[in-house]
């Protein structure tokens, strides 16, 4: 995958849990995980995952 079509969406490439983080220190509005336990048992480790 290259992009995203969707809105609101951005793509990452590389360590992902790192890219997280990195969106995590910016300002904005919460991040949401739909539908991906993978993903949520990959960032798990790395406590980026909040209620």
């Amino acid at each position: 995958m290259d992009e995203v079509e969707w809105n609101n969406s951005m793509l990452l490439k590389g360590d992902v849990a790192d890219e997280v983080a990195k969106l995590k220190r910016r300002p904005g509005r919460e991040l949401q995980i739909h539908g991906s336990a993978a993903l949520i048992r990959s960032l798990m480790p790395h406590d980026l995952i909040d209620r």
